[in-house]
């Protein structure tokens, strides 16, 4: 795995660990953060978010794997 992914998937599990921690300890966990108005819409616009680039992450890493083949 190339050094850029390999930082790239450590900041984003990173940042998903903070939020996931920083809602928790916020106030009341998951259930707060999908009523908390536009904190909680912004929470999980950048969770799918972050979701969306590790996949993506991952189909690169996959094809970068075969193509070394």
């Amino acid at each position: 795995m190339s050094d850029g992914l390999k930082i790239l998937l450590e900041f984003l599990a990173g940042v998903t660990v903070v939020l996931l921690f920083g809602s928790v300890l916020g106030g009341g966990g998951m259930g707060s953060m999908m009523g908390g108005g536009l904190f909680g819409i912004l929470f999980m616009l950048l969770f799918w978010v972050l979701v969306i680039a590790l996949i993506v992450a991952l189909v690169l890493w996959i094809v970068n794997q075969t193509q070394r083949r």
